[in-house]
């Protein structure tokens, strides 16, 4: 999907189009594309970090806590250096960003959250976001 919509100069479209206040949304894939990288399952073997467009700084990892093998791969990947921080949703729950910040998390119930993910001393460290 970002192949094709770089290929063909979307992505250029949609960084003017972001620039005149027009609204982005997304879930999985859908949701990955607007940052600088993520993790995506879109390659046959495994998860795997794919770069993106860069609309938001930053990663992301979708899937979050359904499939087992995120959390910790997302984790590792930003102690490693191999992924920018940024953050990571459950299933069921959105991030609303406003030039660039997110200002507020929604979810459709308690039992799914949004955290933002940073690299210190060596480590990544996941914080859970208020939602509502």
């Amino acid at each position: 999907m970002l192949a094709i919509r770089k290929a063909h100069g979307l992505d250029n479209v949609l960084h003017r189009a972001l620039s005149m206040g027009i609204l982005f949304a997304g879930g999985s894939a859908g949701s990955i594309c607007w940052f600088e990288e993520g993790l995506s399952d879109a390659r046959p073997v495994s998860i795997s970090k794919v770069a993106c467009l860069g609309l938001l700084k930053g990663s992301h990892c979708p899937h979050y806590s359904s499939e087992s093998g995120r959390r910790p791969m997302y984790l590792s990947h930003i102690e490693k250096g191999l992924l920018l921080p940024g953050y990571a949703s459950d299933d069921l729950a959105g991030m609303y960003f406003e030039n660039g910040v997110a200002k507020e998390i929604i979810t459709l119930d308690e039992q799914h959250h949004v955290y933002s993910v940073t690299y210190t001393d060596g480590m990544a460290k996941e914080e859970k976001w208020k939602v509502r």
